[in-house]
């Protein structure tokens, strides 16, 4: 099964998809279940605001100013790239708690006035660059689950 080629604008957006994709139903086309997405974007923005523990090697923290760069200009991430542990997400966790998590999560990330912290891929970002690349980070590992036929949101 292809991806879906998401580019989320708001996390309004990003909430939806989510939702449907739980009361609707979903097929990967990736490893993880819609709970691991929905943790491991939840882990990566409560991170931008709370601090990282995490570290990605040396050598691609090097590059990542041109990453971002990159990232920020194509709306895309690279498929494949493996995280920190810190990041990555439960075997199975409960879907539905997950979705929440990342709701709450979406509008705090959203209406954040405090400072966010460096990226420990991309190093220091502004408030508005962190929530773009919270977007694009959305767009890429939601785009890996597609509502099950006959549940997409313009046939409902």
């Amino acid at each position: 099964m292809p991806r879906r080629e998401l580019d989320f604008r708001s996390f309004d957006d990003v909430v939806t998809d989510a939702r449907h994709l739980l009361a609707n139903g979903y097929e990967r086309a990736g490893a993880w279940s819609l709970g691991q997405v929905c943790h491991h974007l939840e882990l990566v923005m409560r991170g931008s605001m709370e601090g990282f523990t995490a570290r990605f090697p040396w050598y691609l923290r090097l590059a990542g100013p041109v990453i971002k760069r990159v990232v920020l200009k194509q709306r895309k991430l690279a498929a494949g790239v493996k995280g920190p542990a810190e990041i990555m997400p439960p075997a199975v966790p409960d879907e539905t708690a997950a979705v929440e998590s990342l709701i709450v999560r979406c509008e705090q990330v959203r209406d954040h006035t405090g400072i966010f912290y460096p990226s420990p891929l991309l190093g220091r970002l502004s408030p508005e660059e962190w929530r773009q690349i919270h977007l694009i980070h959305a767009s890429h590992h939601l785009g890996f689950l597609s509502p099950k036929p006959g549940h997409s949101k313009h046939e409902n």
